[in-house]
């Protein structure tokens, strides 16, 4: 028995760095992102099960891996016990999972969002699972509850319980179709994976980092609210530079870390070109492989031409 399916990757405006609950991967503060096209990235990852095997495995981008990642684990294991809950009859212990992306793997584009989200999508087809995917998800990802949404999607700060299925603490703001003139531009500058995970990177922010500590909570609130009223009034000035001071904020957060996490290359010059007043595109960096800048997303409206 087997199941293939896909997933989107998706980028934070407004970004989560930090867990109040490192068990059931609850954040330390709300999220906005959009939802990327799958037809120009995307995650495939067909998922099978039955009485002939006798482990799991695990195949990524072609490569038979040597073991499955943990936070795969914690899905796959989730998951089974919903299905066992919800019906009689045996379920199969063994899956083995074959996943190829179409983008760089592990180094800023959130891989690892689309694949846990293809993973939780996979598996609630093949055991026939409905209520909270992005709570089965959010087990091996946190941004992967947002990739099983479309569009503009908040993850609230306030979870659900995973193992119960219930309202999801993910909510669609608005649809992909909502602001067609947005367009997301990626350059990827080095395919190398980080050499620091986000896991690990965000934990010693929480632990260590006085500015995020004292900060960096208010400051996200202030953010989102300012986020909120630039995507209800398709205000793209606002959007860019919220996206920015939160891109700004992580790197600061990352550098007051102990110690510190660098993911920005310090030969990287960024600028915001400005034209009567406005702003055309920003530049919104995630973590990467440090010191290379691994993405820069770039969110330019359409509508605006530069004089």
């Amino acid at each position: 028995m087997d199941v293939l399916v896909t997933a989107p990757t998706n980028i934070a405006i407004t970004k989560y760095w930090g867990k109040s609950d490192e068990l059931n991967i609850h954040p330390m503060n709300s999220s906005i992102s959009i939802t990327l096209n799958q037809k120009q990235l995307l995650t495939t990852t067909r998922i099978t099960t039955g009485p002939g095997l006798t482990r799991c495995s695990f195949i990524l981008n072609g490569k038979p891996q040597n073991k499955l990642p943990g936070r795969m684990k914690d899905v796959i294991i989730a998951a089974q016990l919903r299905a066992r809950l919800m019906r009689p009859g045996p379920i199969h212990r063994y899956v083995c999972i074959e996943s190829a992306n179409n983008f760089p793997t592990a180094a800023g584009l959130a891989s690892s969002a689309s694949g846990i989200a293809a993973l939780a999508f996979g598996l609630a087809k093949l055991y026939g699972l409905s209520d909270d995917l992005p709570g089965l998800a959010r087990r091996g990802s946190g941004s992967a509850s947002r990739s099983l949404a479309g569009g503009f999607v908040r993850w609230c700060a306030t979870g659900s319980n995973p193992l119960i299925p219930s309202n999801s603490s993910v909510i669609e703001l608005y649809p992909a179709s909502y602001w067609p003139t947005l367009r997301v531009l990626i350059c990827v500058t080095n395919e190398g994976s980080k050499s620091l995970g986000s896991t690990q990177a965000m934990e010693q922010t929480v632990s260590t980092s006085l500015l995020y500590q004292f900060g960096r909570i208010r400051s996200a609130r202030i953010n989102e609210e300012r986020l909120l009223d630039a995507l209800c009034k398709r205000d793209f000035p606002t959007l860019a530079e919220v996206a920015m001071r939160e891109s700004d904020q992580l790197h600061a957060v990352c550098l007051d870390t102990w110690p510190p996490c660098l993911f920005l290359n310090a030969h990287l010059l960024i600028s915001l070109p400005r034209y009567e007043g406005g702003i055309l595109q920003v530049i919104s960096t995630q973590v990467g492989d440090g010191p290379q800048l691994i993405r820069s997303s770039y969110f330019v409206d359409q509508n605006e031409e530069p004089s």
